[in-house]
């Protein structure tokens, strides 16, 4: 049965150490106290998932 999470069914290889990667990158961006930097980089993570969700489904 193939997963319906985005990035789970097998097309997007590393997907969930990229997504780690990239939710560590938000936290260490609000950490310094930059939130433009936070709001970027979290809006590019959420981007390229809806692309991964497309391409999946």
């Amino acid at each position: 049965m193939a997963s319906r999470v985005p990035g789970l069914a097998g097309l997007v290889g590393g997907s969930l150490q990229v997504a780690a990667s990239r939710h560590e990158a938000v936290t260490e961006a609000i950490t310094a106290g930059e939130p433009t930097d936070a709001q970027t980089l979290m809006t590019e993570h959420i981007d390229m998932t809806a692309q991964q969700f497309q391409r999946e489904n």
